[in-house]
């Protein structure tokens, strides 16, 4: 349109007519129009992109603010289990009264737990009790020195296990291999309440005993040679014989 309008004012002799004029006009008015409304549809996207920054804002308050809220609530039933968990601990050492009873086999695994409401009396009896927190400790129950372990007073299955693969076990009388042995058993013993407190490293006089129930009873027979150093065991803070 430009092209057109200067091809009339040359062939006018460089006089504008009127309808170059008027298309002159037209054309500016229309790229006015044009720039108005791109101008409005910057302002218009730019709106939108602070309304999309606004909301996006607003929903990272929201979630914040659930999280916060989740944790407290958290937090509080967290509180409330540990409460729960003390009390009940409280009245069990109170009351002396275990929550479970297991019973273990002579091949080293157990049978259990039971809770104490579902266990007969029988099995009360038989079975060993299972708290929640130590019970309070007895004025007779003893305290286990230094070097000392609790073992029980009868051979477990893993116990005969641990004697027949110590090293050297193989029928030779010598008293490094009964040491061995001996260590094996100690060391294969679990430390459940009730039995008998032994020192780890054996005294002369049990190692006496044991060779005394080995010679008499032979590599096939252990529960004289354990129960004859178990026996011979001093009390702790005895005279190393």
């Amino acid at each position: 349109m430009k092209t057109d309008a200067a091809r009339r004012i040359v062939e006018n002799g460089g006089l504008l007519a009127k309808d170059s004029v008027l298309s002159i006009i037209d054309f500016a008015e229309s790229a006015e129009r044009k720039i108005k409304q791109l101008i409005s549809d910057l302002n218009q996207s730019k709106a939108s992109q602070e309304a999309a920054e606004r909301e996006r804002d607003e929903l990272r308050a929201e979630r914040d603010g659930a999280m916060e809220s989740a944790l407290a609530v958290a937090d509080v039933w967290v509180r409330r289990a540990k409460d729960a968990e003390a009390e009940l601990a409280r009245r069990d050492a109170a009351a002396g009264e275990p929550e479970f009873y297991v019973r273990y086999r002579s091949d080293g695994g157990y049978e259990g737990p039971l809770h104490k409401d579902a266990t007969e009396e029988c099995r009360k009896q038989s079975w060993s009790p299972l708290y929640t927190t130590p019970p309070a400790a007895s004025v007779n129950s003893p305290v286990i020195p230094e070097g000392w372990k609790i073992v029980p007073t009868e051979l477990t299955r893993g116990m005969q296990n641990a004697w027949d693969s110590a090293p050297n076990c193989n029928g030779d009388y010598e008293d490094e291999n009964m040491r061995n042995a001996y260590r094996a058993l100690i060391a294969s013993a679990p430390s459940i309440k009730g039995w008998k407190l032994v020192p780890l490293k054996a005294f002369p006089s049990q190692w006496a005993a044991g060779q005394k129930a080995f010679d008499s009873a032979g590599i096939n027979k252990i529960d004289p040679v354990y129960h004859a150093m178990v026996e011979a065991a001093p009390a702790p803070g005895g005279d190393a014989e």
